[in-house]
């Protein structure tokens, strides 16, 4: 058999597939889908015989068998003649009837896509064994599916297991917030046994890659008060970014030629005769410190934080944690205690760009604490340096203006220092971290003086006077 979809495009758009009875398919994938457009609500549109035409074939010899449809859905959008929802809406179900209505005969089966819950429009239309689940823990997605009658299907409405219902969904939507719910018990069995990946739900491999050096220790301190809500949702995005940058920092990648000849500046770091060391798989000890208030709420609420497992994410501040012995080589699994932990306390490394004092090597053992704030609203005003002086830790600076001198903003994102680490700690040399770890657009950034217009002394703008005044 051969499975093809037909597209209808006028007011809305509808996908079915359609499948031919005398024509066999070859190989693993299918052919590629065929587009009809057509109206979906006007009667005259005839499924099985527009694709028995281009098919080829008799229409007696020509079903389809299901329509999968992704319905229009928007404020903007009017399915049945309304103006849309507007703001914070979407087409409500009575907008999809004339569409739904229409759709019910071209094929026994349906699963739709909706901006809100249809099943009920869907029941009452005629459709049956009707099953809804939210796609969405805003509220703004929904999936239905309609197996058809009892002589087709017999087995009754699908059951799956969700994590929240459709009522749970639509609350959450009507107050701009977001459904917050532990795993089901299934996705815990299927984690602890190892079947599954908690954090994406795929398929887990047999064992997870492992660095043969020490794990690199870093903890953000997430403590700090934000200036505004801007830089909450901004603290918050770089810290899921950070996750990111913890899995991949297990994928590394060979050396780049970038245009620089390092191995002639450097003839230690490499050569033809003595190439530089290949990079390793970096295993990173994640700490999310401070993690309490605005920050933390935030990024449950919109960055799914609740199931972030690679990183551990502690209430305690970074001296509570790494400085009181209360932590061991393990991170921040140590007691409130430092005398019952009987660990001696850490030796921290906390990052500021404001430090005097370059960073000259990523060690085993050490934890690097980065500052997790952005100081939108107060820009050149130092943060981390004073921080770092009043728990008493070593703060040091990554020597980007050694290595990258045309970097003229020396702050950088909490998921870009992080990376610059685990660039190095990889087994790179400092400008090989930086440069791959760097955007492309800060590492070309020109110093503001070269962008000044040149001036001559009379000040025609054609001389080459330095313009300074």
């Amino acid at each position: 058999t051969s499975e093809d979809e037909v597209t209808s495009e006028d007011e809305v758009t509808s996908e079915d597939d359609v499948t031919s009875e005398d024509e066999v398919t070859s190989g693993l994938l299918a052919p590629p889908p065929r587009i009809l457009e057509a109206d979906a609500t006007a009667q005259s549109t005839n499924w099985v015989a527009n694709a028995s035409a281009w098919l080829g074939r008799h229409p007696d010899s020509v079903r389809v068998a299901a329509v999968v449809s992704n319905l229009p859905f928007g404020r903007n959008v009017s399915a049945g003649g309304k103006g849309g929802g507007g703001k914070w809406c979407t087409a409500d179900a009575d907008e999809y009837r004339p569409l739904l209505a229409a759709l019910l005969p071209a094929a026994p089966r349906h699963a739709f896509v909706s901006g809100t819950p249809i099943a009920e429009a869907m029941r009452a239309i005629g459709y049956e064994n009707v099953t809804e689940v939210p796609v969405c823990r805003f509220g703004r997605i929904f999936l239905t599916v309609a197996m058809g009658d009892d002589s087709q299907w017999q087995r009754g409405p699908l059951e799956p297991a969700v994590n929240f219902t459709t009522e749970q969904a639509t609350g959450a939507k009507a107050t701009r917030g977001y459904v917050r719910n532990p795993d089901p018990a299934w996705v815990r069995e299927a984690s602890d046994g190892g079947s599954i990946d908690p954090t994406g739900g795929s398929v887990a491999t047999s064992a997870p890659r492992r660095s043969a050096k020490p794990p690199l220790r870093i903890a953000i301190d997430t403590g700090y008060d934000q200036d505004s809500q801007r830089a909450v949702r901004s603290v918050a995005k770089q810290l899921a970014e950070c996750i990111g940058v913890k899995r991949r920092a297990l994928k590394v990648e060979p050396l780049e030629p970038d245009g620089t000849d390092e191995h002639a500046k450097n003839p230690q770091r490499g050569s033809a005769t003595n190439p530089p060391p290949t990079p390793t798989p970096v295993d990173v000890d994640l700490t999310f410190a401070g993690w309490r208030g605005v920050v933390a709420a935030h990024a449950a609420d919109h960055f799914n934080a609740d199931r972030w497992s690679e990183v551990r994410k502690d209430p305690r501040d970074v001296e509570d944690i790494f400085m009181r012995g209360t932590a061991g080589e393990g991170g921040a699994d140590g007691g409130a205690d430092g005398a019952e932990g009987g660990v001696a306390p850490a030796k921290v490394v906390y990052l500021s760009p404001d430090a005097e004092e370059v960073l000259e090597d990523v060690e085993p053992g050490v934890v690097y604490v980065i500052g997790g704030i952005v100081d939108l609203a107060a820009r050149g005003v130092a943060w981390s340096l004073p921080k770092a002086n009043a728990l008493g830790a070593c703060a040091r600076r990554l020597p980007v203006r050694e290595h990258l001198p045309l970097v003229t903003n020396q702050i950088l994102n909490i998921d870009t220092a992080m990376k610059v680490l685990c660039e190095r700690y990889s087994g790179k040399e400092w400008g090989d971290a930086l440069r791959a770890a760097l955007p492309r657009r800060q590492q070309g950034e020109r110093p503001a003086r070269f962008n000044r217009p040149k001036r001559t002394a009379a000040g025609d703008g054609d001389g080459d006077g330095d313009g300074d005044a």
